[in-house]
């Protein structure tokens, strides 16, 4: 019982402190978008536009040319098996994504953004609208999170998630 009532007092008084450092978190990533006279926001918005424009192209190279050159760079979707790590395999990703759709169009709406130096973030969603090669067309949400890293003054992705609901509406 008295084991049980330290680690209650514990957890009251290190739970003020978490919330403040979180407080703190937030202020940051806000100062860092602000400093620099919005110029981190617009190279992140560049990136993944840049990223978007090339998907919907259907542009391997263009798309690759977004994701950063390094071994840990990773892309996961939804399901067990969608895991790529590597630029060889999210460019063997892509191509399973281009067999699909013969036109894409989307709009992108960014929920939150952050940065701290030389790394960024991102989380929001992005509409789709895909004429697929059957001649359908479908329409859904695509949730979608990224961080960059910053390297000779352009932004690359260095992890990608994305999902979108699967099962029954």
């Amino acid at each position: 019982m008295a084991r049980r009532a330290a680690v209650l007092a514990l957890c009251l008084i290190f739970l003020p402190m978490l919330a403040f450092v979180q407080g703190s978190e937030v202020k940051k990533e806000a100062t860092a978008l602000e400093e620099d006279g919005g110029e981190t926001l617009e190279g992140i918005r560049s990136a993944l536009q840049g990223y978007i424009t090339a998907f919907q192209a259907e542009d391997i190279d263009g798309v690759m040319a977004h994701f950063a050159d390094a071994p840990n760079t990773v892309m996961m979707g939804t399901g067990p098996d969608e895991i790529w790590l590597g630029k060889e395999d999210i460019r063997t990703a892509h191509h399973a994504f281009f067999a699909d759709f013969e036109k894409e169009d989307s709009e992108r709406t960014l929920v939150s953004v952050g940065a701290d130096g030389n790394t960024a973030w991102f989380a929001g969603y992005i509409l789709v609208t895909q004429q697929r090669k059957n001649n359908t067309t479908d329409t859904f949400q695509v949730n979608l999170s990224m961080v960059f890293e910053r390297l000779d003054d352009k932004w690359y992705i260095t992890t990608m998630h994305f999902s979108n609901l699967t099962g029954p509406k």
